[in-house]
């Protein structure tokens, strides 16, 4: 009886497997569902209103959809701070031009040396960004996260 303390507990072992948990086999061909659809974006309440006026509570920037275009097409962290804070310096009102909203902004008391532009469709998508350093020389646009090879001019909303 004495092997009975030992039986029971390895009988048990036997029974629910003794096998230790193993991960799940490692699969790139398991199908990931694709993210619900969000709500539908309309950014054309933001025409003829500045950068900082406040739609719905936000400002342009302050918009997921606006701030999530800024982020998917810039990589560059210098960029994203000046797109993305909103009231940094100057603007001009948000515009709308061949299908895309015109944000333009500069920075105060150094505007000719240092503008940005977010052009975006009023769906949220389709943006690109030109920035504007003199020191860097020639304009950068961006879309998707990569640098574009335009060398024009960033656009003012003034310009449309």
């Amino acid at each position: 009886m004495r092997y009975a303390a030992f039986l029971i507990p390895l009988a048990a072992l036997a029974i629910t497997g003794c096998q230790p948990a193993s991960p799940p086999p490692k699969n790139d061909s398991i199908a990931v569902p694709a993210p619900a659809p969000g709500p539908k974006v309309d950014l054309s309440g933001h025409v003829g209103k500045y950068p900082f006026d406040r739609v719905d509570g936000l400002k342009f920037t302050e918009v997921s959809a606006v701030r999530a275009a800024i982020l998917g097409a810039v990589r560059d962290p210098e960029v994203r701070k000046w797109l993305t804070w909103g009231d940094a310096g100057p603007s001009t009102p948000i515009r709308l031009r061949d299908g895309m909203l015109i944000s333009w902004g500069c920075e105060a008391h150094n505007c000719g040396p240092h503008n940005w532009t977010l052009l975006i469709r009023p769906d949220g998508s389709g943006a690109q960004i030109c920035y504007y350093d003199s020191e860097a020389g020639d304009p950068r646009w961006f879309a998707e996260g990569e640098p574009l090879a335009k060398k024009e001019p960033c656009p003012s909303g003034d310009a449309a």
